[in-house]
């Protein structure tokens, strides 16, 4: 259990991280970043998520909001001293949402692009992922390996 909170620790700062710059833009040093006393003055962080990525954030069986980037963002903005509003977008929704000041941080299991790190702060990584194709294997495509 002592694992799981220290982990937890780890990923709250990293999220918190990405809260202080998820709108701002690095690039632009003359701007001064204010995100993190916009969601103090609304006293709500709003948070940019699928719905729909088990187990990250996802509906349970009693339809409420739930998964790991959830618990997450709700432990942010319990220790931020505010509530927290989750928004409901496709991943493309996400990242705009930022943009477009409709959210405070997108939280979905993001991949780290290059693109992304010079629009966004980026929190360190707190979960790794790989990518696969599954094909069946009575499927007549031809595909049997990344080759084809």
């Amino acid at each position: 259990m002592k694992f799981l909170n220290r982990k937890k620790s780890w990923v709250v700062i990293g999220l918190a991280g990405l809260i202080l710059g998820a709108c701002s833009n690095p690039s632009a040093t003359s701007q001064e970043d204010k995100s993190l006393s916009k969601v103090e003055e609304a006293k709500e962080l709003v948070v940019a998520t699928s719905g729909t990525l088990y187990p990250s954030s996802y509906y349970n069986d009693n339809n409420e909001l739930v998964g790991y980037d959830v618990d997450v963002a709700k432990e942010v903005a319990e220790r931020l001293g505010v509530e927290v509003v989750f928004k409901e977008y496709n991943v493309d929704g996400q990242v705009s949402s930022l943009t477009k000041d409709e959210a405070d941080l997108a939280a979905n299991d993001f991949g780290l692009t290059d693109e992304r790190a010079e629009k966004f702060s980026l929190s360190t990584p707190f979960k790794y992922s790989f990518n696969s194709m599954i094909v069946r294997e009575s499927d007549d495509s031809g595909i049997a390996s990344l080759d084809d």
